[in-house]
């Protein structure tokens, strides 16, 4: 019975079409790309040779002729037919990223190759056992003995193949790890066909279905190439971390941060500005062909950079940033424009700089803000041991940890009223204190925690924690009037604000005079008709406001006049300048404007006897002056309990009746 050759045919087409479209649309050469190419080239010889093989051996005339070239073609069929399990199970192990954990283990590249080996010493010594194939006198092909043994190498493959896709498929996503596994089931089938229909030739077409889904779902569908920066896509740069954290996989990197790429784009425009990050993306893989290197360049967004490198040399690594660093120092000319660019870059070592995912994400996106150095090229080894950039650098985690299981504790700073020479307030200071590192200052962890959203459920803690304090403690009995605590930016803008204040003053059955919030300037302009609102609806329930670190922002005073704020507070850093007789002369007319608006005013930041002197005096000076004063020259915030026994200590002693 003559063979069936159109699923050869059909295979064939398949092959051809998917090497050109791939040979069209591939922007960047990567392993495993190279590696598909190669196992399309394979199947397409395996079917075009199973093909002519076919022809030489339904019937035709028995010549020697016909008889050398069909042997030739069953040879050629042999060896890339089990050449493609083999390679097929390196495309696998290339597109998880594992390549890197077969390659450094011995025994599994001997293992791999025995098979190989063994098929190809079965396929030679065939010459002359015929125990594989043979072609009788009529030109038709029978099957030999041996034969067995490369299906049971296929299964042994397969095998392989499949426990691979199965352990490390939380490396990729389903619809990709569906597509590495579907060949399998096809060949398997296609065996079991072709086993029991010798005539049925559809291995090659089956392994040709089960590459072209991977060729339609993923490669096709999945472009690795942002067309706008010419660079690989952001989740790609996400997808490979993550597989390399897991699989420990060895290599450097090497993040760009262009720090004025927002000014740039304002400068150039969208659609200059993406052409701009095409030149660096080109920049970057041409500076690393001058030195040897092959790296994968990821745009991060926001003028951020991440540039992959497979060769853990540190010292070559930070060759080739310093390389990209002296590019940045020369002006680049596009389109009549001059263009300055400021960068900063880090180098680290992967796994011994960093071994988990999260460690480098966050690396990647806070080193230029974190490590403050003022060096352009920065060793991440440098640093990785430095106590305040680890905290830095771990700070999210340290919220959450410090959220989950109490870390954070509220101290209190008594507040000192200038006329009635006695402290009539508190403020309320948050405080985190971590297990590892000790206390972290709010300045550090406040704008964190802000970006995160985490500021959140810190603003319900302190709101809270606060209520609790005054509900435990009364305040009359310690001289003061109300405690002050802030609210954050978030907070402000938050739409169940009123509730959560209302259902904590219900639930401690407090006064809402007790209390007073306080706003930066920044928070109330963020969303100025929420903010408004909120702050309306809480003073009608008779909390009062206190503007907070005036002089920060940019001074609306708009903004002051519009909001219910009965207290205005000077930020330390009019302190720090009194001994400048201009800024002298600009803080008393600032306090003078306030109290012409009838607002309270309070100066932070008093430090020494000298300062507070100058303050107090200046009641009398003016016939309008501050009223209150805060700071270390008084007191430093304490814990509640201390805080507590220390305004007892001020009533018994009659400093604070």
């Amino acid at each position: 019975m003559a063979n069936i050759i159109h699923y050869d045919v059909a295979a064939s087409i398949i092959f051809i079409v998917m090497i050109i479209n791939i040979h069209k649309e591939r922007h960047k050469e990567s392993r495993s790309s190279s590696i598909l190419l190669l196992l399309l080239y394979v199947g397409l010889f395996s079917s075009l040779s199973d093909m002519t093989a076919a022809i030489y051996t339904n019937g035709v005339e028995a010549t020697y002729r016909n008889l050398m070239l069909a042997y030739f073609s069953n040879y050629v069929y042999f060896t890339m037919h089990n050449l493609l399990l083999p390679i097929y199970v390196l495309f696998i192990m290339v597109s998880l990223d594992i390549w890197h954990i077969f390659k450094d283990r011995f025994m599994n590249i001997i293992l791999w190759a025995f098979f190989v080996l063994l098929d190809f010493f079965l396929l030679i010594t065939n010459v002359f056992t015929h125990k594989v194939f043979y072609i009788d006198n009529k030109m038709h092909y029978q099957r030999g003995s041996y034969i067995v043994v490369f299906y049971i190498v296929a299964a042994l493959y397969i095998i392989n193949g499949t426990i691979i896709i199965i352990k490390y498929r939380s490396l990729i996503n389903k619809a990709k790890m569906g597509v590495l596994f579907v060949l399998f089931p096809l060949i398997i089938a296609s065996l079991i066909v072709q086993w029991r229909i010798g005539t049925a030739l559809v291995e090659n077409f089956a392994v040709a279905i089960g590459l072209m889904f991977y060729v339609i779902v993923i490669q096709r569908n999945e472009n690795p190439v942002d067309p706008d920066t010419g660079a690989l896509k952001y989740y790609r740069a996400l997808e490979r971390a993550y597989a390399a954290a897991k699989t420990k996989k060895p290599f450097s990197v090497v993040f760009v941060k262009i720090i004025n790429s927002s000014s740039i784009q304002v400068y150039l425009g969208r659609e200059r500005f993406y052409q701009y990050l095409k030149i660096q993306s080109r920049q970057f893989e041409s500076i690393a062909g001058t030195i040897g290197y092959k790296v994968d360049v990821y745009y991060l967004e926001n003028g951020l950079y991440a540039l992959f490198i497979d060769d853990t040399n540190r010292d070559r690594s930070i060759a080739y940033a310093n390389f990209i660093s002296r590019y940045f120092e020369d002006t680049l000319s596009m389109d009549h424009l001059e263009i300055n660019s400021e960068a900063i870059l880090c180098v680290a070592k992967c796994p011994e700089d960093i071994d988990e995912y999260s460690t480098m994400v966050t690396l990647a996106t806070t080193f230029y803000k974190t490590i403050g150095s003022s060096r352009k090229v920065i060793n991440y080894a440098d640093y990785r041991e430095n106590k305040d950039f680890r905290i830095r650098n771990e700070l999210d985690n340290i919220i959450r940890n410090a959220l989950t299981n109490n870390k954070f504790e509220m101290y209190y700073q008594p507040i000192y009223s200038i006329e009635e020479k006695r402290y009539i307030s508190a403020e309320a200071l948050i405080r985190l204190k971590d297990d590892k590192y000790g206390y972290i200052p709010p300045d550090l962890f406040i704008p964190v925690a802000e970006e995160s959203g985490a500021i959140h459920e810190i603003g319900d803690f302190v709101l809270r924690d606060v209520c609790r304090f005054i509900s435990d403690n009364n305040l009359e009995a310690l001289g003061l009037k109300y405690i002050e605590l802030n609210l954050s930016a978030s907070q402000c803008i938050e739409i169940n604000l009123i509730d959560k204040v209302t259902s904590l003053l219900k639930e401690y059955n407090l006064s809402a005079d007790k209390l007073r919030m306080e706003l930066t300037e920044t928070a109330a302009d963020i969303n100025p008709a929420v903010v408004g609102n909120n702050v309306k609806k809480l003073s009608e329930l008779g909390i009062q406001f206190a503007l907070d670190d005036y002089g920060t922002g940019y001074s609306n005073i708009r903004r002051v006049t519009s909001l219910p704020f009965v207290q205005v507070k000077l930020d330390k850093s009019f302190v720090e300048e009194i001994d400048n007789p201009v800024m002298w002369t600009v803080i008393k007319d600032t306090i003078s404007m306030f109290k012409e608006m009838g607002k309270e005013v309070l100066v932070e930041g008093i430090e020494n006897e000298t300062v507070a002197r100058k303050f107090s005096e200046l009641k009398t000076d003016l016939l309008q002056g501050c009223e209150l004063m805060q700071g270390f020259y008084f007191c430093r915030p304490m814990p509640g309990d201390k805080f507590v026994m220390y305004m007892h200590e001020c009533v018994e002693k009659g400093i604070n009746n």
